[in-house]
């Protein structure tokens, strides 16, 4: 396994994990209405938030190469290429949804509440980097 395979890999299982949590305690707390009335529900997305980031950021540390190692070649640039360019797409995708399906939910009401923009940004960052991964993955499954 190439060693931008690997960190890939373990990056994912990093991912998906986080993103269960903070689904699972979206969840358990009672979802969007829950940021208005516990104001501690807000900390805890937040701090599971950070503590994603953290965890992804240690596996990203852990599986590069050594000082000096090459380990990136040709066919590595073109599959972060390919990736980078879907993390794009998934990014705008996401923002997309978002952005039609709650304008015509709160159409009527002419705003949008403000406990929204937390899963908006949270969401978004999750799928960017969830695609990432899978996008060098499946990179590696086709060459």
């Amino acid at each position: 396994m190439a060693p931008l395979q690997k960190r890939a890999f373990y990056g994912l299982i990093v991912c998906v994990l986080w993103a269960i949590a903070l689904v699972a305690i979206f969840v358990a707390k009672g979802g969007i209405d829950s940021f208005v009335v516990d104001r501690g529900f807000e900390a805890v997305m937040v701090g599971t938030l950070a503590a994603g980031f953290l965890a992804y950021i240690i596996t990203l540390v852990a599986t590069r190469g050594r000082r000096g190692e090459v380990t990136v070649d040709e066919r590595d640039r073109a599959i972060l290429a390919k990736a980078r360019a879907t993390q794009l797409w998934s990014a705008m995708l996401t923002l997309a949804a978002w952005a039609v399906s709650l304008s015509r939910i709160y159409w009527e009401a002419g705003q949008l509440p403000v406990q929204y923009l937390y899963i908006i940004a949270m969401s978004t960052w999750i799928v960017v980097v969830v695609t990432e991964n899978a996008a060098i993955l499946i990179g590696y499954r086709r060459s």
